[in-house]
């Protein structure tokens, strides 16, 4: 029965639904990818080196053991072992940039492929694999990713729905207190588990009141010319179809450029990811050149041209 009466609500515009309206809908990433391993049943699975932790926090709590990989110069794995039984070969989408890799190692490994699609929130599911992304890498939501099982696989949703006890971070954000607001957003980040529960229904409104097209065409946008700007310049070969609408646009110098200089102008690049470097594993040294000297920059519908223009000229007076 619909209650009536009482203080008012957070109000959102209910602009569609939800743009994965077929996938399993739950809290985290890292959730998903332990969803998807309890329904699997693997003991071995390899994974690339160039990582988060939140990609192997699953692993570990399902007791599965990990085996890394090295990545190419294109972000492409160096080498395709031949699997066991039991084993699975999980690929990084890497930036959203990676599509055509993804349908290569499909083709080569079958349903044992399993699809890391965190930096491609558009990307929908495949037919014969287990693919997942998430909807808090594009939009400032508390929790949200989603869980494509292989379409003729049937599974049942948990029943406990995640509850956001902190959303500081993102109101904070929305104020214009940034400093405060990443502090908390690091908090909040360091709390999130790997636990399966569904989507919160705060982030079910908020992300039904996207324009999710107008987020595309203007990520789009801003790729498309950044590629024009920085392609002479980045050691990263990158081609993608034009209506990729990708993650960021990853930038490669052929020198270390710090970071410090770009936030005193206001400039904030995040490094992917420091985790590579608190493992203690010898080798594995393009992986840890890239946490250090790749600059993934925004191309998100908060900026337009004019915005990256600024971006841009700083950067080139880097090289």
């Amino acid at each position: 029965m619909k209650p009536i009466g009482g203080f008012l609500e957070f109000e959102l515009p209910q602009i569609g639904e939800s743009f994965h309206p077929e996938a399993v809908a739950l809290s985290t990433g890292r959730g998903g990818i332990r969803f998807m391993l309890q329904h699997l049943g693997l003991k071995r699975c390899y994974i690339p080196f160039y990582a988060c932790d939140s990609v192997l926090s699953p692993f570990r709590a399902e007791g599965i053991e990990v085996v890394f990989y090295e990545i190419d110069e294109q972000l492409e794995p160096k080498e395709l072992p031949l699997l066991a039984e039991d084993d699975y070969f999980l690929y990084i989408n890497f930036f959203g940039i990676k599509e055509q890799t993804v349908v290569r190692l499909e083709a080569h490994y079958g349903d044992k492929l399993l699809i890391d699609n965190v930096h491609l929130f558009f990307a929908k599911g495949y037919p014969n694999n287990w693919s997942f992304t998430s909807a808090r890498k594009y939009f400032g939501i508390p929790d949200g990713a989603y869980v494509y099982p292989p379409q003729q696989t049937q599974v049942n949703l948990p029943t406990d729905r995640y509850k956001p006890t902190q959303i500081n971070h993102l109101v904070n954000r929305l104020i214009g207190d940034r400093e405060l607001a990443y502090r908390q957003n690091l908090t909040h980040e360091e709390n999130l588990q790997p636990e399966v529960k569904v989507m919160s229904t705060f982030s079910e409104k908020m992300l039904n009141a996207i324009d999710y097209e107008s987020v595309q065409a203007i990520r789009q946008e801003n790729f498309q010319w950044l590629h024009q700007q920085l392609s002479p310049y980045n050691q990263l070969i990158i081609d993608v179809p034009p209506k990729t609408t990708c993650f960021r646009y990853p930038f490669l110098p052929k020198k270390m450029i710090p970071k410090g200089p770009f936030y005193k102008q206001q400039l904030f690049i995040p490094s992917f990811w420091s985790d590579v470097f608190k493992r203690p594993i010898d080798g594995f040294e393009w992986e840890k050149r890239l946490s250090q000297q790749l600059f993934p920059l925004p191309i998100d519908h908060r900026y337009r041209i004019d915005d990256l223009k600024r971006l841009v000229a700083f950067m080139l007076k880097q090289l």
